[in-house]
């Protein structure tokens, strides 16, 4: 187990590791949500919906200084402002009649495991913890050495002149003390990404590849990885009816095979529907916390189409709810990892093969669609994004490190990487194109983690240089080639150039071997 120091947070008025149903009757007593018609927690996280970007900060200081890439996403803060606002933080929950700790884990790998204690202002968002960490079958009531603490405290509001941050909420991690803080937001996925970003600076020194991607296995006991960016299709697509899952989002890749970070999913609900995605539909329950989704005002049954509150509703629930899942939340080494992609500019194929030096290109593009953004601030509609490691915002160091660890994982399982475009055909967003239903993409992942295109026939995608298949059962041959698919193929290669130089161009950040520089597509 990663060592960890110790931490306290006093109150005298504490309640300790509550059941989930203490917890929903104290969230219901409190005014903090409302129980939808089908007994889940409805809540709202007011004006911030989604992560709060400009206001997450890492304390800067010997352990960090050097290891974390400094930039507008990694903003740095002093220890001394940080632990001032703690004070003032812990000052103002014991002032409170009440507050809540659960003592949890992150990481079902048990060498790699973090305790957690997790201290809330709220209720629910104690219960939403329990629901997305890992369930200790007999936790303590105590605090423990090496323990890692989050004090949540939505209700507390920063003084940008005063604590040194950016607005009235502040997000901060601080990796010498073991120390989380969120103040002045709602959102409870700051939790959930905050220990993942905490992940994801300490595995890759013991050789273990943090990512962003969900996990399942086959009946075959063969593994598969779904890297990809909220709205592309990852917990979608990994829940699936004819496999185990492990979980939706966070997993690290060790020598030794894949496990959840993660005993939970935290799954969108904007137009979900029991037809296309059953396994979501039928977790949502008493026990799952819903946020931001619309209730009937009489009858309470939610209206997943009415994204007027946000694009980014939520559901909250612990893999118990998940009927076909891996009792050990971890697995064997990847067969098949999946790149799943929303291409906005209808000029990539529904599958594609890729080299390992490819792999590393895309991979640190990043390239897909904010879709019902997860983020303050990004307004609404869809818009092209380059995210490195299909996951920036959560990874605190270079670029370069995870993307060597993702060669090496490559290099020593026998895991084939895939780019699915889970976007638009035909015509670029707006224009014309259409998205590929989630049918078709299922049909396509099948393919892949079935191993059918393993030994497949292929042709290559002039400019990407990609090699698609010319054949997968149960998708129309004529889509596999996007070119085929536009009614004007001259429009098309305008618009494939058009993406493949902003590809060319986000790539320059990067410092990589000339072999990945030249995976990438060739724009003449």
């Amino acid at each position: 187990m990663i060592t960890q120091a110790d931490n306290n947070t006093t109150n005298n008025k504490v309640k300790t590791n509550l059941s989930a149903a203490d917890l929903v009757n104290l969230a219901l007593s409190h005014n903090e949500g409302e129980l939808a018609s089908n007994h889940a927690l409805n809540v709202s996280t007011g004006p911030r919906t989604g992560r709060s970007p400009k206001d997450r900060f890492i304390v800067k200081d010997a352990l960090t200084e050097k290891a974390v890439d400094w930039n507008a996403i990694n903003q740095a803060i002093s220890d001394e402002k940080f632990s001032a606002l703690w004070t003032l933080a812990e000052t103002y929950l014991q002032q409170k009649d009440c507050s809540f700790v659960s003592y949890l884990q992150v990481g079902a790998e048990e060498k790699f495991t973090l305790d957690v204690k997790v201290v809330t202002e709220l209720a629910w968002h104690n219960l939403f913890t329990q629901n997305l960490f890992i369930r200790p079958a007999n936790p303590p009531t105590t605090d423990q050495p090496n323990q890692w603490t989050i004090l949540c405290v939505p209700n507390f509001k920063t003084d940008p002149a005063r604590d040194g941050v950016n607005s009235d909420a502040a997000v901060i991690l601080n990796f010498t003390q073991r120390r989380i803080l969120i103040c002045g937001t709602h959102y409870a996925g700051e939790m959930k990404k905050a220990m993942f970003s905490i992940l994801n600076f300490l595995l890759p020194s013991h050789e273990v590849l943090p990512m962003h991607c969900a996990a399942n296995v086959g009946k075959d006991g063969k593994t598969a990885l779904f890297f990809g960016l909220s709205g592309t299709g990852k917990t979608t697509l990994s829940a699936d009816p004819e496999r185990y899952l492990i979980g939706d989002d966070e997993h690290g890749w060790s020598a030794d095979g894949v496990f959840n970070f993660e005993g939970g999913c935290y799954a969108k609900c904007i137009d979900l529907s029991h037809e296309r995605e059953p396994v979501i539909w039928n977790a949502i329950r008493y026990g799952t916390v819903l946020e931001n989704v619309v209730l009937d005002p009489k009858s309470k049954v939610p209206n997943y189409a009415d994204g007027s509150l946000t694009q980014n509703t939520r559901a909250a629930y612990p893999r118990e709810y998940i009927p076909l899942r891996v009792q050990e939340n971890k697995a064997g080494l990847p067969t098949a990892v999946i790149f799943l992609t929303c291409d906005l500019y209808g000029v990539l194929p529904p599958i594609a093969r890729l080299s390992k030096e490819q792999a590393a290109y895309y991979f640190l593009s990043g390239y897909t669609a904010l879709v019902g953004s997860t983020e303050v601030g990004q307004g609404a509609g869809i818009k092209q994004t380059f995210s490195t490691c299909f996951g920036a915002p959560f990874f605190p160091r270079r670029a370069s490190e995870y993307a060597d660890l993702l060669i090496k994982r490559l290099e020593n399982s026998e895991a084939q990487v895939y780019l699915v475009n889970t976007g638009w055909t035909g015509g670029a967003y707006g224009q014309g194109g259409e998205r590929f239903s989630i049918p078709t993409t299922r049909d396509v992942v099948r393919a892949i983690v079935n191993g059918d295109l393993r030994h497949a026939q292929y042709e290559t995608l002039p400019g990407f240089n990609l090699e698609i298949p010319t054949m997968v059962t149960g998708v129309d041959k004529r889509v596999l080639n996007p070119r085929n698919t536009w009614a004007n193929q001259d429009e098309y290669d305008r618009t494939a150039k058009e993406l493949m130089e902003k590809f060319v161009e986000n790539f320059k950040k990067f410092s990589v071997s000339d072999s990945i520089r030249d995976a990438g597509p060739e724009v003449k």
